[in-house]
């Protein structure tokens, strides 16, 4: 229920015009596929689904499912990743997966776990945030919506600066919304602040 307040919070913090906003039956496997090349910042507010008995390859965010009667091999409802593999995201700066354990994946020995940020990044993401576990919806949401106010207003001071292209540290934007949940007595636990992590260059 907070991903909508979640969002809209996003959007206002870069301005409406900025930004595509796909909730409820917009937001289909087939109109996030055909959004998610063009987006500088990706955005995800779903459920992470973790697949442990085939490497992950049926692990997936949950969309909104296809209409009655309209499933197909093409749109099931689910990113899977597989499916996020095959996207062409090199323009992505930054890809925030604001859902439950989307860098959680079967582990082999010597060898990194397949999450969902794992697939993000071999995709062309250049940095990915995701989660180590079954995160709090409300408590989400705040952070998610702090995260990203904290970037809005840093790409609003760097644009006006000499530099043509803002530079942008999200690690510090991440420790400051994790700092604001940690501060606020019903979400002190860790459990509440810090499941989410960056995973790529901080800027």
């Amino acid at each position: 229920p907070s991903t909508q307040s979640e969002c809209e919070r996003i959007e206002e913090a870069f301005g409406r015009s900025n930004v595509v906003k796909l909730l409820g039956e917009q937001a289909t496997e087939r109109n996030v596929l055909a959004e998610l090349p063009r987006a500088r910042w990706i955005h995800l507010a779903a459920h992470g689904l973790v697949d442990e008995s085939a490497e992950n390859l049926y692990g997936a965010i949950a969309l909104t499912p296809p209409a009655s009667g309209s499933a197909n091999s093409d749109e099931d409802g689910f990113l899977s990743y597989s499916e996020i593999l095959n996207l062409p995201l090199s323009h992505c700066e930054l890809a925030v997966l604001s859902a439950c354990e989307t860098n959680v994946g079967p582990t082999r020995p010597l060898e990194a776990g397949t999450s969902l940020a794992q697939a993000f990044l071999a995709a062309g993401a250049h940095r990915v945030i995701a989660s180590h576990w079954t995160v709090s919806d409300d408590s989400t949401a705040e952070l998610m919506a702090t995260f990203f106010e904290g970037v809005a207003t840093s790409q609003k001071m760097d644009s006006n600066s000499a530099t043509a292209m803002p530079v942008i540290d999200y690690a510090a934007s991440l420790q400051k919304a994790r700092r604001h949940l940690r501060s606020t007595s019903r979400w002190s636990a860790p459990y509440f602040w810090a499941p989410f992590i960056l995973v790529g260059p901080s800027r």
